[in-house]
């Protein structure tokens, strides 16, 4: 029986051997050529050595496990990553996603276990925060959309995934956030311009109208909830595929809000000004060559407005959390340029077109 495994010591030609589906000698050995903690989990590359030539198997894979010394909060939210490929890799692109061996929670501890295939020889990243040129933007939307137009309008994986989809939910997290903004405040202090506090306590103080944009609308779909380009692995080969990993934060909601990661959290005005817009109409372009209709340019473009003056939630959160200051400082700083750029926070006293 396959089982959740806690450490990497714990991978052996054995373990291999049983989640891989080879016979029990196949792989012969293994070798950890690389280890590091992420954010959220404790992540190895692993060589497989056979005992005899074996033709289209993987030489290596990739282990992702549960951080022992993380709260129990952020273990149960990371195990989300099991319950979307366990449960919605099957409904999406191939092609678009990481190919999954294993994806194991175990209730009781909250602790995992996910084995991938490894895209480090086939496909590249840039060093966090270097921004990709805007041709590999575009291939990552592409990617994204083609998720998206997958679980477009599939109210039945609302019950699995969850989301803003429900008014307990936009009530529980709409909470979570005036707590942590309270708490987020005192800790800012002078730190934070006082224009700039009066616009995330506006969004705060109608948290439940930004929160609540999904439940008006059927326009709902997959999200991965964190599309910064850096969880994106991009291909060596020209004709290779895009692929987005890191599911960890998988819900069900607005597709708009899959983009603000990738841009508005991530971009400062300067790059924004210069490819926002077209990156947009592209997406959108995408959609609809994906077999989405009904859903305007318009309409996106101001959904993604609403979805700039939700993300600022995100440093928020992060900072609840714990998250490094050198993620949840810079996204805090790029989405409030964001708001200011947009003009979001007129969408909250109703002085443009929603």
């Amino acid at each position: 029986m396959k089982q959740v495994i806690r450490s990497s010591g714990d991978i052996t030609p054995d373990w291999l051997n049983e989640i891989l589906g080879f016979d029990l000698s196949t792989v012969s050995s293994c070798r950890i050529t690389r280890e590091w903690d992420t954010v959220t989990a404790r992540v190895a590359l692993v060589r497989l050595n056979y005992k005899a030539v074996e033709p289209g198997k993987p030489t290596s894979v990739f282990v992702k496990l549960a951080k022992q010394n993380e709260s129990q909060e952020l273990k149960k939210l990371c195990a989300r990553e099991v319950l979307f490929y366990s449960h919605m890799a099957g409904l999406l692109p191939g092609q678009c996603i990481p190919r999954c061996y294993l994806a194991l929670h175990e209730r009781e501890s909250d602790d995992f276990c996910i084995v991938l295939e490894d895209l480090s020889q086939t496909h590249f990243q840039t060093e966090y925060p270097v921004p990709l040129s805007v041709s590999w933007c575009r291939r990552a939307l592409i990617c994204l959309a083609q998720i998206h137009a997958a679980g477009w309008n599939k109210g039945e994986l609302e019950p699995v995934l969850g989301g803003f989809t429900t008014r307990e939910s936009v009530e529980y997290w709409s909470d979570l956030l005036r707590k942590a903004w309270k708490e987020f405040s005192l800790f800012l202090g002078d730190r934070l311009a006082n224009g700039r506090r009066q616009i995330i306590e506006e969004v705060v103080d109608s948290i439940n109208q930004v929160l609540g944009r999904g439940l008006k609308t059927e326009q709902l779909t997959i999200l991965h909830r964190d599309t910064h380009l850096w969880n994106f692995f991009f291909p060596m080969e020209e004709q290779g595929d895009v692929k987005l990993f890191d599911w960890q934060l998988c819900e069900y909601g607005l597709a708009a809000d899959d983009l603000v990661p990738m841009m508005a959290l991530n971009w400062f005005p300067e790059r924004r000004s210069r490819f926002e817009k077209a990156l947009l109409e592209e997406y959108h372009s995408a959609l609809s060559e994906a077999g989405i209709q009904g859903y305007s340019l318009k309409e996106l473009e101001t959904e993604y407005r609403w979805s700039v003056l939700k993300g600022i939630g995100t440093p928020l959160w992060q900072w609840h959390h714990k998250v490094p200051a050198l993620i949840w400082f810079n996204n805090l700083e790029k989405i409030l340029l964001a708001v200011e750029d947009l003009n979001c926070i007129e969408l909250l006293r109703g002085k443009v077109g929603r």
